[in-house]
């Protein structure tokens, strides 16, 4: 009887065994997965139906799909409602938004981009001179100091001064250029070139004096 017992129970637990790692392969006898089909002239074909929305639906049904041949597309039930998997049109519209959103911004940005030009090109002109107080160029400056600079760096200036040669202008008066004036309050020295240097005419002289007896 005890046998009989131990031999029913291995029984049990064999067919247990079976039920729990059980695994249909179709054109394989090693299947990989609960169903495993293997075909190299041959595929799928899932339940057809004319309409998906006729099937009646639980929440435990969830993944289940058809093909539908009224649409001629494959639903996939998502425990709530059917979704068409070739289905496009939010991705479509998504797109057609993120390329006007892309396109308005393109254009915004030409925009600014000439905006910011104009406001740099009016604000300081190339070869502006100012005066600072600081031992160094401020920034967007060189100094006046007499030196070279590279005319592939700084074209626009190149063309402004006529050459690579910044103007030494320390411990130099700026002169106005007379251009044209005769109002009698013109440059003495005439019609002088930009950037003309005027050497020192104030000399070593004496003044005389003359005493008058009162």
């Amino acid at each position: 009887m005890n046998d009989l017992k131990t031999n029913l129970l291995s029984a049990l637990f064999f067919t247990a065994s079976l039920m729990a790692f059980a695994q249909v392969g179709i054109g394989t006898t090693n299947p990989k997965a609960a169903l495993d089909v293997v075909s190299a002239n041959s595929g799928f074909l899932m339940p057809r139906v004319v309409d998906h929305t006729a099937l009646i639906m639980s929440a435990d049904q969830i993944g289940m799909q058809v093909y539908n041949t009224t649409t001629n597309s494959v639903w996939v039930y998502n425990g709530t409602i059917w979704e068409d998997l070739l289905d496009t049109s939010a991705i479509d519209a998504a797109i057609a938004t993120n390329t006007a959103t892309i396109t308005t911004n393109a254009a915004a940005i030409t925009t600014n981009t000439a905006a910011i030009a104009t406001i740099a090109a009016g604000v300081t002109p190339v070869g502006t001179v100012i005066t600072s107080f600081s031992i160094s160029a401020p920034s967007g400056y060189l100094a006046a100091d007499g030196s070279t600079f590279n005319a592939a760096t700084y074209p626009e200036l190149n063309t402004a001064l006529g050459g690579n040669i910044l103007p030494d202008l320390r411990g130099m008066f700026l002169r106005g250029k007379n251009n044209g004036r005769i109002d009698g309050l013109q440059d003495p020295d005439g019609e002088r070139s930009l950037g003309n240097y005027q050497a020192d005419v104030f000399k070593l002289h004496k003044h005389g004096i003359r005493q008058r007896e009162v």
